[in-house]
This record gives structure tokens, C-alpha cells and sequence, in this order.
């Protein structure tokens, strides 16, 4: 004996409910836009840009680290002036 019924109202809520939090992944190619100036910023969106932010700040990071070193190699903290970080 049945001892559940499929209900076609509350399977449709059901799985409403279930994906509404799920955003499908997109893919960009390098020099892709993600968004242009004025463009709204949805949730697609900005997962794609919290994902390139992840990805591309370690590089930045050590970037700066590497030309600061080299811009201030062989001064002393005394010589180091702002304009060298020009």
C-alpha cells in the first residue's frame, strides 16, 4: 500500500526553492568584458568578478612586492624617498 501521494503544486515549489541559490558557471576568455561602466552589478556578475579578483590578486601582490624590492634595492630606509616609488 501507497503511503505517499506525488503532488505536482508542491514538487514545483519544492524545486523552486531548491535551485534559487544555484547560478549556472560561466566561462570568460582572457580580455573578456565581465561588465561595462554603467552596467548593473547582479549576482552572476559579481561571483565572476569575486572569482577574478581571487585568482588574480596573489599575482598582484607579489608583483608590487617585486618591483618595490627592486626599485629600493641597495638604499637604506634614510634614502628611501616617495619619489622612487614613482
Amino acid at each position: 500500500k501507497e503511503n505517499c501521494q506525488f503532488d505536482e503544486r508542491l514538487t514545483r515549489q519544492s524545486r523552486a526553492r531548491a535551485t534559487q541559490s544555484i547560478q549556472a558557471a560561466d566561462r570568460y576568455q582572457a580580455g573578456q568584458v565581465i561588465v561595462k561602466i554603467g552596467d548593473r552589478i547582479d549576482a552572476r556578475s559579481k561571483a565572476a568578478l569575486d572569482q577574478l579578483n581571487a585568482a588574480t590578486l596573489p599575482l598582484a601582490e607579489l608583483l608590487f612586492q617585486t618591483v618595490t624590492t627592486a626599485t629600493l634595492k641597495g638604499h637604506t630606509p634614510e634614502e628611501v624617498k616617495p619619489d622612487l616609488l614613482k
